[in-house]
């Protein structure tokens, strides 16, 4: 969801006071956020761009973006301009000349309460008219507002922001996998230049081919991994790991013979270098003998079932 705002102090004394104040000068600023909704209590990224729209070179260029009452500020990008002062990460950019766009990308913590909040990024810049380096004594802001949807947590589903360090993203509730929640998805990200929004959930199959092998031997639920970013790379691939709880595995299955099936493609077995998605993708590990866990490495996407 995106809301654009074009607010300042001095331009709405442009209208009311005539020329006086035509010196202040325009922007425009916009934020938007993903994913929508975010689970509670996960991170949620923003987006924040400042155009210069000014015939003058903007200076001492500020970014503010708070975190919501019951959230936190985890980290903001570029990290060259950016730090978590508080409850707020602050950016500062110097000086930006007429036309330009500065960006940043800011990832807060969602509170736990299941309720739609705003986020306010507020800009603030002095003029510089000719080149003159000293700051205009009269500083602007700029502000931009954007309302986040928040989810509840589920034991099938999450979704958040996955920091640029790389995250873990799982549908388990604190458990494990259980009889009346037999299969648990966990994703290892690898680290993302900007950060990207992620998704794990389980599903009911629709029927024995749903995501399955023209033999339909599948019987787990249907896992839908999504991780916005280009593929990796087989050798620093997802390392996904789904949980079966013993209940929902046929009778005299064997560990080692529970396949895995991604799009309907039955996944081989791995045969390159530890951590190597090679074939892409593959299985790493299966383990256990009632719970069964079974590890995949894997570059894309896509819809798993065991």
């Amino acid at each position: 969801m995106r809301r654009i705002l074009f607010l300042s102090t001095l331009l709405a004394a442009v209208a009311l006071a005539g020329p006086a104040a035509a010196a202040s000068p325009k922007a425009l600023v916009v934020i938007g956020h993903s994913p929508d909704p975010v689970t509670s209590g996960h991170n949620v990224g923003y987006t924040n761009s400042f155009t210069n729209q000014s015939s003058n070179t903007l200076t001492h260029l500020e970014l503010s973006v708070p975190a919501p009452s019951g959230g936190a500020a985890i980290l903001g990008l570029p990290s060259s301009a950016c730090t978590v002062k508080g409850s707020s990460v602050i950016c500062s950019f110097g000086s930006i000349a007429s036309g330009a766009t500065v960006t940043a990308t800011v990832v807060l913590r969602a509170p736990a309460a299941v309720a739609p909040f705003a986020t306010t990024a507020t800009w603030s810049v002095d003029e510089s008219f000719n080149d003159n380096p000293k700051p205009d004594p009269h500083r602007d802001t700029f502000t931009a507002t954007d309302t986040t949807h928040v989810q509840a947590p589920s034991q099938d589903a999450v979704s958040e922001y996955v920091v640029p360090s790389g995250d873990t993203l799982t549908t388990d509730p604190g458990t494990g996998a259980t009889r009346t929640n037999p299969q648990v998805t966990t994703v290892q990200v690898p680290s993302t230049p900007l950060g990207v929004p992620a998704a794990a959930a389980e599903v009911n199959a629709t029927g024995p081919a749903d995501s399955c092998g023209p033999a339909a031997d599948c019987f787990g639920q249907v896992s839908i991994v999504t991780v916005d970013a280009p593929p990796f790379p087989a050798a620093g691939p997802l390392k996904l790991s789904f949980d079966l709880d013993s209940s929902e595995i046929p009778g005299g299955t064997q560990t080692a013979d529970i396949p895995m099936y991604h799009n309907g493609v039955l996944v081989a077995d791995c045969t390159g270098a530890a951590g190597v998605a090679s074939p892409d993708p593959c299985v790493s590990s299966r383990t256990g003998k009632k719970d069964v866990e079974i590890t995949v490495l894997s570059s894309t996407n896509g819809r798993w079932r065991t």
